[in-house]
């Protein structure tokens, strides 16, 4: 199985459930978002839903919709291209999260 996970801490709590639930022989973890391009963006997480993260395009955003400055967000993350990932996939099938790119 392959995790792609932009977002540090859901990144860590993935990483802690899948040592105590001893499969780490089972599952790849990586710690970047999927985009139609490799670069480094920001990244939000709405804080009353840590489920809820999203990238933002650093040269055009001035504020997130909460009104919170771009350049206060959380972390930054890499991005890496979907084909990146396929040598890493040994499945079937796939279940792919979206998390949208806001460019406010």
């Amino acid at each position: 199985m392959l995790a792609v996970e932009p977002n540090w801490s859901s990144m860590a709590r993935l990483a802690k459930s899948v040592h105590l639930g001893s499969v780490s022989s089972n599952v790849t973890l990586v710690h970047n978002a999927v985009s139609d391009v490799r670069a480094t963006l920001n990244m939000g997480v709405d804080r009353r839903n840590q489920g809820h993260a999203f990238l933002l395009n650093g040269t055009m955003c001035t504020t997130t919709l909460e009104g919170t400055p771009c350049r206060v967000l959380m972390s930054q993350t890499s991005t890496v291209y979907l084909d990146d990932l396929l040598p890493l996939i040994n499945a079937t099938a796939a279940l792919i999260k979206v998390t949208e790119l806001r460019q406010n």
